[in-house]
Formats: structure tokens, sequence, C-alpha cells
């Protein structure tokens, strides 16, 4: 039996949802108002969804076809687009756009948890939280190239946490050296 144990200061209906995996497939996506079909690259998966790298991101809202391979077959799923990062902000956090998937059924979701569960079995790690509100440019100056203000999106709020909790540990422990 294996355990995995997440550290996570997602709530729990998010926390599974936000449990991500890289996964780089080529990724066919048809816009349901009828453009182009487009090949864009995946970047990461969760039972949620998954986040394409894309220069050009389609419309917040924006329903799709999706179409890549997972396993032996080719997985087929209606998705949503969720959220878009027009800016880069450092080389895990690539400009493309976020897509929910709609309406998956048990078989799907059993591909994707699969897929999750053999990347950690092979020792990769998962990538936990969603991306912090200050890259999610979804706004006309954002899709412009001015960049949003606010923290670095660099350390996220669960980041921020989990350093506070040690260092509170850390200087728990030295008082305690000293007291001692």
């Amino acid at each position: 039996m294996e355990v995995i144990v997440v550290i996570s200061t997602d709530k729990p209906n998010r926390q599974l949802r936000s449990r991500r995996i890289p996964f780089s497939q080529h990724v066919r996506v048809s816009p349901s108002n009828g453009d182009e079909l487009r090949s864009e690259e995946s970047f990461d998966l969760s039972l949620g969804g998954l986040f394409l790298t894309s220069m050009v991101p389609l419309e917040v809202g924006e329903v799709v076809d999706l179409e890549m391979p997972m396993d032996s077959i080719r997985f087929r799923s209606k998705a949503m687009v969720s959220w878009v990062r027009a800016i880069a902000t450092t080389d895990d956090r690539p400009v493309g756009m976020a897509l929910k998937f709609i309406g998956l059924n048990q078989h799907q979701k059993r591909l994707i948890h699969r897929q999750v569960i053999n990347h950690t079995r092979g020792g990769g790690q998962l990538k936990i939280g969603t991306p912090p509100a200050s890259t999610r440019n979804t706004s006309a100056a954002a899709m412009s190239g001015s960049r949003s203000t606010g923290r670095s999106a660099s350390t996220s709020a669960g980041e921020l946490w989990l350093i506070a909790g040690a260092a509170a540990v850390f200087v728990t422990i030295l008082l305690l050296a000293i007291l001692l």
C-alpha cells in the first residue's frame, strides 16, 4: 500500500483538484466557436484540468474540445478556459491558459488519476496549490503586456506559511537549547 503525504494550505475540496503533475503532450484544441483547430503543448495535468503553453491563448470562458495521448489511447474531453497567464513569471509559470475539464466520466477520471499515481511511483513530485492571483492575468492590460502589481509570484501564500511555521519551530528549539 502506497501512502502519499501532502502538506498544503488549500481548502480540502480544492486540494485534490490542485495536485498537478508535469505532463508534456501535444494537445489538439478545437474551439467550440468554429475557429481553426490548434495544436498546443500541455505543461501540467490534474484531475481538474490542464495548463497549455500558448503564445496566443483563447478567451477566458471559451469551451473547447481536447484530444491528447494518455496511456495507450486518445483522451478526449470538453474543457473551458478558466484563466490566462499573459506574462511568464518563471520557467515553471509559462505563458498560456488553464483549462478546466467539463463533464468527465469515471473512466476519464481514472485515466488521469493513473497518470498522477504512475508519476509519483516513478519518483516524481506533485505540484501543489493553485497559481497566485497575481499570475491570473486576464485583463486587457495584461494581454497587452503590462505587468500586474503585487507581491512576487515566485512564492505562494502556502509556501510562506510553511516557511513561517518552520521558522517558529527553529526559534522554539533554539530557545529551549539556550534555557537548558
